[in-house]
């Protein structure tokens, strides 16, 4: 079928991708089954209409001239789900030769089976061999058309780990909100019971009292007073807190005072930029919980975000009870440790 003679408004609504659509829905079983294959060209540019409408990034990668004519490539690359994605091998008129490039053993490992690639590799001068679906690996074509992919790799896999950087970004901030939420609720419940992100605040390193900041002295402006050209901060925990009104009990011999007037604030969590051996660390300065991304706990858990959720709230528990606890014998810390997982877990979603 031929349009053409069509008017310059008409042309600008019933584009190629729309006429590739729509044939898709309307043909979709048969072109699954082979009843037949439809292929839309407009200009220079062909497109096979699939079953299935690609999904994800389409890299911009331009036809390939060789001896044999053109390589064309419809290369779709999304973020790694349930599905299963292949990239077929198309040859002369629009001729499905092999459904999945994997089944070529030059093209059978990553990134091509990491179920993250769809789209199509078309080439005419492919030929497909008789009796089944394969290609003919002649001396001419073939080599040209692997070289060709084998070009186009390192592309496809800088794309893959743009895409997974944008995942875990999205993730790790999503997460971050919900370990703050969670967090926010067991302080409250902690209010009253010796709070371990309330207590053992010293006035020298080491001393306890995590995200703290130095008490205002008599007649002196609050800090958010004295400077409020600086950036905005998250709300200190206190604002969040019920207030305190029973009599602070003296602290005990040879350990920090505490020290009710340093504000404390919510967590926040990012990845570690120089991460060592452990899963986590505290940086004071910046007041940062920073997780190891690469510390195989997390890289066991980082693909079920119920279990990251879990994981990541475990390790900002772990840093808060360890800060402010610096001189609890080893029992102490675990009975600390163990009082603020359990309330910790009550805030956790449930897993359906």
């Amino acid at each position: 079928m031929y349009l053409s003679g069509l008017e310059p408004d008409v042309l600008r609504v019933l584009t190629q991708r729309k006429v590739v659509d729509y044939l898709r829905r309307r043909r979709g079983p048969a072109l699954a089954r082979g009843d037949y294959s439809i292929e839309v060209v407009e200009g220079r540019h062909a497109e096979l209409v699939t079953p299935e409408q690609p999904d994800g990034v389409r890299l911009a990668i331009p036809a390939q001239p060789t001896l044999w004519g053109h390589i064309e490539f419809a290369i779709y690359v999304a973020p790694k789900d349930d599905r299963r994605r292949r990239v077929a091998v198309v040859g002369r008129a629009g001729t499905t030769i092999i459904d999945d490039l994997t089944e070529l053993e030059e093209f059978a490992g990553p990134p091509w089976n990491s179920d993250q690639v769809s789209g199509q590799i078309i080439f005419d001068s492919l030929e497909q061999t008789a009796g089944r679906r394969a290609i003919v690996r002649d001396r001419s074509a073939f080599p040209v058309f692997v070289q060709a992919i084998k070009g186009i790799e390192p592309a496809v896999v800088e794309t893959l780990a743009r895409i997974a950087r944008a995942v875990d970004e999205q993730t790790a901030d999503r997460l971050s909100d919900a370990v703050r939420r969670i967090f926010q609720r067991v302080l409250r419940e902690l209010a009253d019971l010796d709070n371990p992100m309330r207590t053992l605040v010293g006035s020298e390193e080491g001393e306890g009292g995590m995200l703290g900041a130095p008490p205002a002295s008599a007649g002196e402006p609050e800090a958010e007073d004295r400077h409020p050209e600086e950036p905005h901060e998250p709300p200190p925990i206190d604002d969040l807190l019920p207030p305190a009104t029973d009599p602070e009990p003296p602290a005990p011999p040879g350990t920090a005072r505490p020290d009710r007037s340093r504000s404390q604030r919510l967590p926040d969590i990012a990845p570690d930029p120089e991460p060592g051996e452990g899963r986590s660390r505290f940086d004071a300065d910046a007041g940062l919980v920073l997780y190891n991304d690469e510390h195989p706990d997390y890289l066991f858990v980082k693909d079920d975000e119920a279990a990251l959720l879990d994981y990541l709230s475990t390790l900002v528990a772990k840093e808060y009870v360890v800060y402010n606890n610096p001189r609890s014998a080893p029992t102490e810390l675990g009975e600390e440790m163990v009082r603020m997982l359990v309330r910790v877990r009550r805030h956790l979603p449930r897993r359906r």
